[in-house]
């Protein structure tokens, strides 16, 4: 079988974007991202979204993913208030449909795929910090700054005198 060279088959597209009209004001939407955007997307909520804890707060992952896709998808600009003031800035874009309709203005496979993403990498960062090796971690952040190693955990657990860490073990694993 003869192979066809990727190039061949290739040609620049450009994906042309959206306009729609939000509360009279014209909005540029983009109709595809490139998978680096859309990963940059996922990276960001996902870093947005743990708390103290290194848990996945959902209704920190419904703001923190609104204001990527309007940064990311539209010509609205938010200012760097905005971005700090993330509750609140989402609570406008909700209110005021703005947050609907960009979605509605995206094609549904494209913002499909990147809630999928967002999905998967919800579940295996939950699941790596639900797990052993995660809380571990948890715990060695919660000494010294990281500074605590795991030898040096074990070692602690194994001293009856050091209960306090068992009991920070037990009450991170429930």
């Amino acid at each position: 079988m003869a192979k066809v060279s990727l190039s061949k088959l290739v040609t620049a597209k450009k994906v042309e974007p959206k306009v729609v009209v939000i509360n009279e004001q014209e909005v540029t939407v983009q109709q595809y991202l490139p998978i680096e955007e859309k990963m940059l997307i996922v990276q960001n909520v996902i870093n947005s979204s743990l708390d103290v804890n290194n848990f996945l707060s959902p209704g920190r992952i419904d703001v923190f993913l609104a204001l990527e896709i309007v940064r990311a998808y539209t010509n609205i600009s938010l200012t760097e208030k905005m971005i700090t003031e993330a509750p609140k800035t989402y609570d406008l874009l909700k209110t005021n449909g703005i947050l609907d309709a960009v979605i509605a203005a995206i094609p549904n496979q494209e913002y499909q795929t990147l809630y999928s993403y967002v999905l998967t990498v919800i579940e295996s960062t939950n699941e790596y910090f639900h797990s052993f090796l995660g809380v571990l971690k948890s715990i060695s952040n919660d000494y010294d700054n990281t500074s605590m190693d795991l030898e040096k955990l074990f070692s602690s657990i194994k001293d009856p005198t050091a209960l306090s860490t068992l009991k920070d073990i037990m009450d991170k694993i429930g």
